[in-house]
């Protein structure tokens, strides 16, 4: 089993804001390990994909949330956060889930 050392910062989508753009939550920050590899999966709705980075976290992460790599008091997702394409939503490894990011 591999420690969580780093931080990430999700910013979860709560709604639309009338003008095309997004209503974000409050920062939400996770212990997590990520790794900057190219992975193949497919999202939710049936799409293959390669991934930018993967990620472990114990953290309840949203699908569709932007994560940052570290920690981040920013009221909206910093231009570098990816989008979280997939979480798998069955815990393993100790109760971690799997996060995959592409942009």
């Amino acid at each position: 089993m591999f420690e969580l050392t780093e931080t990430i910062t999700e910013w979860r989508g709560v709604n639309s804001d009338g003008f095309g753009g997004t209503t974000w939550s409050t920062p939400i920050k996770h212990a997590a390990r990520h790794a900057d590899v190219r992975e193949q999966f497919t999202d939710k709705n049936g799409d293959t994909h390669m991934s930018k980075a993967v990620c472990y976290t114990r953290g309840a992460v949203d699908d569709n949330s932007h994560i940052s790599i570290g920690e981040s008091e920013s009221t909206v997702p910093p231009p570098e956060a990816m989008d979280v394409r997939l979480v798998s939503h069955t815990p393993s490894f100790g109760g971690m889930r799997k996060l995959w990011f592409s942009n």
